[in-house]
């Protein structure tokens, strides 16, 4: 999943079509994976710690995945708003570029029609 997230993702079609149709393999129906939890954490790290031009693509995947399993949306638009909102309420200067990555995380989101306005 890391891999996939963090190496492979890159903002083209053909690397984004690959990668959301590897997400959508893994074993949804068992309950003790929690799918849906991990591929949200690992989106986030690779907002966070991967390189700044795959926010995009994280997007644009969360966008594709969200046909077939909408929990994953709801999950990642849920933890992003709980950061921002966190990071105004308790202002920090080392946070401040992740605050800034989660904001352009929030902007693709809403740029591929994730979130409503």
């Amino acid at each position: 999943l890391r891999h996939l997230l963090l190496v492979r993702l890159e903002p083209t079609d053909s690397s984004i079509s690959f990668v959301t149709k590897q997400l959508l393999k893994f074993p949804w129906h068992d309950p003790s994976q929690q799918c849906g939890a991990l591929i949200c954490k690992v989106m986030l790290k690779a907002c966070r710690k991967g390189r700044y031009k795959a926010i995009a693509a994280v997007a644009a995947v969360a966008a594709n995945v969200r046909r077939n399993k909408p929990e994953v949306a709801a999950r990642l638009i849920d933890t992003c708003m709980e950061e921002i909102q966190w990071a105004m309420e308790h202002p920090n200067f080392r946070d401040q570029q992740r605050t800034i990555t989660y904001a352009r995380l929030l902007g693709e989101m809403y740029a591929s029609s994730l979130i409503t306005g």
